[in-house]
């Protein structure tokens, strides 16, 4: 972990790249004196210097656990017939009737990021009683979004397993 001014820097065995974040300017970051604890205090009690304290407390602690532990999204895909795979850095899925993409040809494909891993656990859904499951492994807490501009992927066939 790396303190430098309001800039707080965090790497560990889960990223490649450091997580950062900078710290509002009412908001003191700063390392405990053997360097493995943040302490985060605030310069005065209004209600927004409270607010920032706590963001900034939560962020921080955010950052350590997904460097060190990581984060995964468990996603699934109900229907009969679709499905998904991995190839390469690409997340394949084909979901819906209307210009269904053939075996070799995916009807959507999503470029998985840099520091974000794609497993899939069952790549073909059996109507809507066996889902076509896959996991997102990542360092941030929004590893599940990879692609959050694109509104197919966040409304129509995508949904969070609650377990």
């Amino acid at each position: 972990m790396e303190i430098s001014g309001q800039a707080v820097k965090v790497s560990g065995p889960k990223t490649t790249q450091p997580l950062s974040w900078t710290v509002p300017a009412s908001i003191t970051a700063t390392l405990d004196g053997d360097g493995r604890r943040v302490v985060v205090t605030r310069a005065d009690d209004r209600k927004q210097s409270r607010a920032l304290h706590g963001l900034s407390r939560a962020l921080i602690a955010n950052m350590v656990h997904g460097a060190h532990t990581g984060y995964e999204r468990r996603l699934l895909i109900y229907g009969t017939g679709y499905g998904c795979r991995v190839a390469g850095r690409t997340l394949q899925v084909n979901c819906g009737f209307m210009g269904r993409g053939s075996k070799d040809k995916p009807q959507f494909e999503f470029p998985i990021p840099e520091g974000l891993e794609v497993t899939v656990e069952t790549p073909t859904s059996r109507g809507n009683n066996e889902p076509a499951k896959f996991v997102v492994h990542g360092p941030d807490q929004r590893s599940g979004r990879l692609d959050p501009q694109s509104p197919i992927w966040a409304r129509t066939f995508a949904t969070r397993e609650n377990t």
